[in-house]
């Protein structure tokens, strides 16, 4: 059955990571826990998403999502006194305190240490980004600084400024070519923290960023519109099935979209991912159809839309259908609905 839903999301568990990572003393460490939000599938790991997170090599163009996606949930950063290259650099001071002619003094003196990052992952363009400092956000473009680094919790430059609300700084940074199309372990986006922040017409703007790569673009969409079903959020929702991209409504290890509206019984998204082409029996990881998660929780008319285009109403789980979960919940107006229709 579908998980109730948490009453914080995983962006506001985020913010509460950063804020404790920008005061976390050198010997310090902690661990990000198991987040669970409505009808995403994120089983407990035992190994540690940050272990050797300092390896991580440094990339400039969009990372690959691999088609067997596994949910990371636990982050571990590693004490500070074991990665000395990871200190703060006089660049990231010095564009925390928002000096500009430091920060081009500090470049002048060490070219090399513009994409430098401290130990929670921060480069001085996170840090700009973070803060709105539209001066040093200039300056370290002018210097081709890398656009797309990812921190130790797997947020770029254009994340962060996102989730601060400066989005006159996301639009610079979308002008000078960052991608939208990055995913943190925690399967947050650009897109994502703009529709959580209700910024829309940014959203709109980062739905229809081109892509190098069309396959990237599609499943990081396919991955917001999760999102948007766990928030019933149709506005996003409609802007990406919309969108001219190749939906994924069935990813490896999450709950897929349509079982997951069906079980809120959020008929209008159930309608418009039908009409989208998502499968009507897709199993999730309880092995339920959306019929059976909307039975299950008495949505009368969402099991009528579903079965009025063609879904498999005697479909079994664990040797009970649709009906027979509905009976048990004490749905009797479904139970009898779904009856008629295997008579």
């Amino acid at each position: 059955m579908s998980e109730n839903k948490r009453e914080d999301s995983s962006v506001d568990a985020l913010e509460i990571v950063f804020d404790r990572c920008l005061v976390v003393s050198k010997e310090e460490s902690f661990e990000f826990g198991n987040l669970i939000t409505m009808g995403e599938y994120r089983p407990q790991i035992e190994d540690s998403f940050m272990n050797d997170i300092y390896k991580w090599p440094e990339q400039d163009d969009e990372s690959i999502i691999i088609s067997d996606v596994q949910p990371r949930t636990a982050f571990n950063i590693m004490p500070f006194s074991n990665r000395a290259e990871f200190e703060e650099t006089p660049l990231t001071e010095a564009t925390q305190r928002k000096n500009v002619l430091l920060m081009a003094e500090c470049l002048s003196n060490d070219p090399s240490t513009i994409d430098r990052r401290n130990f929670i992952g921060f480069t001085a363009l996170h840090y700009a980004a973070k803060d709105g400092f539209m001066e040093g956000i200039n300056l370290l473009l002018e210097n081709h600084c890398i656009l797309d680094q990812q921190n130790f919790l797997g947020w770029t430059p254009l994340m962060v400024a996102i989730n601060s609300k400066h989005f006159d700084v996301a639009n610079r940074l979308l002008d000078a070519g960052a991608s939208p199309y990055l995913l943190s372990p925690e399967f947050e986006s650009a897109i994502t923290l703009a529709a959580s922040q209700s910024e829309y017409q940014l959203l709109n703007r980062l739905i229809y960023t081109p892509s190098v790569c069309k396959d990237l673009r599609d499943q990081i969409l396919s991955f917001a519109l999760i999102h948007a079903a766990e928030k019933e959020n149709i506005t996003l929702a409609k802007a990406i099935i919309e969108s001219d991209a190749d939906l994924y409504f069935c990813l490896p290890n999450q709950m897929p979209p349509l079982n997951i509206s069906a079980g809120n019984g959020f008929d209008i998204l159930v309608q418009r991912l039908i009409a989208a082409g998502a499968p009507l029996d897709s199993r999730d990881k309880w092995n339920l159809t959306p019929l059976m998660q909307a039975a299950s929780f008495g949505h009368l008319f969402t099991c009528s839309i579903l079965c009025r285009n063609g879904a498999d109403v005697n479909a079994v789980c664990e040797g009970k259908t649709a009906k027979d979960m509905a009976s048990e919940m004490g749905h009797r107006e479904v139970a009898k609905y779904l009856q008629e229709l295997m008579d």
